[in-house]
């Protein structure tokens, strides 16, 4: 009568199932997202940001680009600081952001500055004479 109550109760007997070492589904999604990265379906935070901020027009705080992508803001801070870091992105002005009341730093995206390529011929031969 007692093992009927403990099955009722969801108690089982023995060990816990132990988790299975090699980590075949850690595997299988690894492989799953860098597909769908590579076939476009899915875009990284730092791509959504910098569409974001072309797509506005007007240069954005961190909590209003996290509020229009759906990121959390401490992704959105780190993504931010990274795409600060390359260059991607400026700082347009500081100013008090109107739902904190604090200061912000207003961001938009830059664009890059042209790279000059020289194209010399080499010489054959020898030195002219």
């Amino acid at each position: 009568m007692a093992g009927s109550v403990d099955r009722i109760r969801g108690v089982t007997q023995g060990p816990a199932p132990r988790a299975r070492k090699g980590g075949g589904a850690a595997h299988t999604s690894t492989v799953a997202y860098r597909e769908a990265i590579l076939s476009g379906g899915k875009r990284t935070q730092r791509d959504r940001i910098v569409e974001t901020l072309k797509a506005s027009g007007v240069p954005l705080t961190r909590r209003q680009i996290s509020g229009i992508t759906r990121i959390s803001i401490n992704a959105t801070c780190s993504a931010v600081f990274s795409l600060l870091r390359d260059g991607l992105l400026c700082v347009a002005y500081e100013d008090e952001d109107l739902g904190t009341r604090t200061k912000a730093q207003f961001l938009e995206v830059t664009s890059p500055a042209p790279v000059q390529r020289i194209f010399a011929w080499p010489k054959m031969g020898g030195e002219p004479r």
